[in-house]
């Protein structure tokens, strides 16, 4: 992967070309075995910043020597994500994204708040990683519901997936903006 993508793309899920998550590469018998133990490949995604913040690995200030960016772009990967999970929100009542995203209310509620109280960029990730646990078992619906969340949230139009049986593009998922 080169250094730098000028406006490059990112995968916003752990998703293969139709849909179906993907999984971490890793030695199954070593993380406890079997599908259980499975873990989403969000390392291969936006999520990717806050995952690394998680584990105190701050991109490089200067450069892009990760292959994904630098320290500013990490800072606004972990902006987006948390903006897209509803988590910079003044809404006690979680708005759109609770109902739309699965995540039982009180895990988004401790996400919201943990963000909110973040001191640093390790704070912040953990918080954006708490609700990708609930995330996680939706299965073949991540991507959808993470493109909706992404609409609710302004962060981009609406979502919209070609159906090559009926030649139309079809919106993924009916969800109307908040005010």
């Amino acid at each position: 992967m080169p250094d730098s993508v000028p406006y490059g793309r990112v995968a916003m899920a752990p998703v293969d070309a139709e849909g179906q998550p993907v999984e971490e590469v890793g030695d199954a018998e070593g993380q406890g075995g079997g599908p259980a133990s499975a873990q989403l490949a969000w390392d291969t995604t936006l999520f990717r910043a806050a995952g690394d913040a998680t584990q105190g690995l701050a991109w490089p200030r200067h450069g892009c020597g990760n292959g994904f960016g630098s320290w500013r772009t990490q800072g606004r990967w972990i902006a987006i994500t948390a903006v897209c999970l509803g988590l910079t929100r003044g809404d006690s009542a979680g708005g759109p994204w609770v109902g739309l995203l699965g995540v039982p209310t009180l895990q988004w509620r401790e996400a919201r708040d943990s963000y909110t109280d973040a001191k640093g960029y390790v704070a912040r990730g953990q918080a954006i990683m708490l609700p990708l646990e609930a995330l996680s078992a939706t299965g073949w619906r991540l991507l959808d519901l993470l493109l909706a969340a992404g609409f609710a949230a302004r962060c981009w139009g609406e979502p919209r997936r070609w159906d090559p049986r009926a030649g139309v593009l079809r919106t993924v998922v009916h969800l109307a903006r908040p005010p």
